[in-house]
């Protein structure tokens, strides 16, 4: 499946899905990788993620996030990937397949690239 090949190089643009094929953030994007793969995305997350990172509460959004995921060691199709940053926020990204990864990295633009040139991924799966 390469849906995805069409969102590379969108701009960055908070809360924009990629699908729209105007802009793409983070977490939209990871979303939408998930939902064109049928894999699903549980209701409501996004708001509320939304909300706690314009109120920069990075802090309670992890807690979510660890709640709602589970660690994994091997690459795999859907899998999500978290990157954090120093100030404690973070971004994430996700695979449509186990040797791709797509995310909206600090340049502000969406990329794909091989998994096997990130070395250290935090991958995740949804619980």
């Amino acid at each position: 499946m390469t849906f995805w090949r069409k969102w590379v190089g969108l701009p960055w643009a908070l809360d924009a899905d990629p699908r729209d094929g105007v802009g793409a953030c983070c977490f939209r994007t990871t979303q939408a990788i998930r939902e064109e793969l049928d894999m699903g995305w549980p209701e409501g997350w996004m708001n509320h993620w939304y909300q706690l990172a314009r109120q920069g509460d990075w802090g309670k959004l992890r807690l979510d996030w660890e709640e709602a995921t589970e660690r994994i060691e091997q690459p795999e199709t859907g899998a999500l990937v978290r990157f954090d940053h120093r100030d404690g926020s973070f971004g994430t990204g996700a695979l449509p397949n186990e040797k791709t990864i797509i995310t909206v990295r600090h340049h502000g633009r969406l990329i794909a690239g091989p998994v096997s040139a990130c070395g250290g991924l935090k991958l995740f799966r949804l619980r």
